[in-house]
């Protein structure tokens, strides 16, 4: 690379130095028994003819999420539809913080809204914020919650949260982030099922209130990350209405069964129509590359509340915050929130449901639960060594044989939705019935499937 002459201004003496940890860092890839080490950027670079190789690099040391025999740790993989429509969103790099620079995404945000609202059977106009990420929407409901942007906001070290001890992880970090120092945590009622006691969590309410707390904080979970438990929305929204009390509810997984027709798996979503805050997630269940999320705010039908909770001035925009007129007119989607720039990841789901419509969604759903239901069987009835071979999931989803035989299957409040069965190629599925009928320990096949006679002809594939 060129240089400057030495004490020229901005001249380089020499290479960049490369710390040490980059140059000579290595990764151990999980199961393989092998050390990939990742190469370092060089001072010129290696040219667009790396980029290939680069490329396969990528494919051979990543999880292959897609693959029929991905058990499901936490992400699914996206639909080719909104693979595809993700790298344009990249390209095009539009930006929701101004209405100008995103136009199209702008508007199928708020189409979105009204869409997820109605499935979910909420008022049509029923607001919502997209936002980069579950941990994101659960902050932004709790954010509300807490009086958001208003002058008139209680204080925040005298407001309680109430939440159950499996709520997820990014709910005590949104309340440390807002300065919310009382987080009561109440056990479930049965350590199998991981639902909230509602009975200890209506006494903590109460004593929250007795104790000057005039608006406590109420979470519930509507498909945990642990065990996919679903709480009792209806009754914590009884609670609610007793005490004054605001219900968020985390729907990061939960929230795709909107699109489910199975009557046992939308009886989970009562009560959801009586929730202040929603927190739905997108990226984990519908198929969608993240980050993508969304909060909805049931309660805030009126414009000036919601604005006075959610909205924040934008004073360096092109146009004004309430200027409705010319074509994709109406308010920068970037004056709502806590996010300011933000990518236009509503497009890749958009794409996806426009692709496959509603039917189409709701058979990958249901058939999702179908092959999971199917899974959680074939772990009963395997011995606990085998069971324990396929892994941390699959003994999440079978959760125990004592809980399995002591609890009725009508008092389980727990959902298998954490099984990602699908394979773009065509035969979702296949393999783990194969897997089931061979008895194959998950451990071995991995390492079979990964060996380096196998990598170039799944490079050539999956690439």
């Amino acid at each position: 690379a060129p240089t400057s002459p030495p004490g020229a201004a901005g001249s380089v003496a020499g290479p960049l130095p490369v710390p040490s940890s980059i140059t000579h860092g290595g990764a151990h890839l999980a199961g393989s028994g092998t050390k990939f080490v990742v190469p370092p950027i060089s001072d010129s670079g290696r040219g667009l003819e790396a980029l290939p190789e680069l490329m396969a690099e990528m494919v051979d040391h990543s999880a292959k999420l897609s693959s029929p025999w991905a058990m499901g740790h936490m992400d699914t993989a996206p639909h080719p539809a909104a693979a595809l429509t993700d790298a344009l969103v990249s390209s095009l790099n539009n930006n929701l913080l101004f209405r100008e620079i995103s136009p199209l995404a702008s508007v199928v945000e708020e189409q979105l809204n009204a869409e997820f609202a109605t499935s979910l059977g909420l008022p049509p106009a029923t607001p919502g914020l997209w936002t980069s990420g579950g941990s994101l929407a659960n902050l932004t409901g709790l954010f509300a919650a807490a009086g958001g942007y208003a002058e008139d906001a209680p204080p925040r070290h005298e407001m309680v949260v109430v939440m159950g001890e499996r709520g997820h992880a990014s709910i005590g970090k949104a309340c440390r982030i807002l300065g919310l120092p009382n987080v009561v945590t109440v056990p479930p009622l049965d350590p199998g099922s991981g639902c909230v006691d509602v009975a200890q969590l209506d006494e903590a309410v109460a004593r929250a209130r007795a104790d000057g707390c005039a608006r406590p904080v109420v979470v519930g979970v509507l498909g945990g990350t642990v065990n996919g438990h679903v709480d009792d929305l209806s009754a914590l929204a009884e609670v609610c209405q007793r005490h004054g009390a605001w219900l968020h509810v985390d729907a990061i997984w939960g929230g795709a069964l909107a699109y489910s027709a199975d009557p046992t798996c939308r009886a989970y979503l009562r009560g959801l129509e009586h929730a202040d805050s929603i927190a739905i997630g997108p990226q984990k269940w519908l198929f969608t590359p993240r980050l993508c999320a969304l909060t909805l705010f049931p309660k805030l039908l009126d414009p000036d509340e919601f604005d006075a909770i959610l909205a924040s001035a934008m004073p360096y925009s092109a146009k004004s915050d309430d200027d409705d007129g010319g074509e994709g007119g109406g308010a920068n989607r970037g004056m709502w929130g806590l996010q300011g720039s933000r990518r236009a990841d509503c497009l890749p789901l958009w794409a996806t449901m426009q692709v496959l419509g509603r039917r189409g969604v709701q058979e990958y759903v249901d058939g999702s639960i179908q092959l999971t239901r199917e899974l959680h069987a074939a772990v009963l009835k395997m011995d606990v060594e085998a069971s324990l071979l396929c892994g941390a999931w699959c003994r999440r989803m079978s959760h125990s044989s004592t809980y399995s035989r002591c609890v009725p299957t009508t008092e389980r409040r727990s959902l298998p939705w954490q099984f990602n069965g699908s394979s773009w190629s065509g035969a979702r599925g296949g393999c783990l019935c194969r897997l089931w009928a061979a008895r194959t320990s998950c451990a071995s096949c991995w390492r079979t499937r990964n060996s380096p006679s196998d990598s170039a002809r799944r490079r050539s594939s999956q690439s």
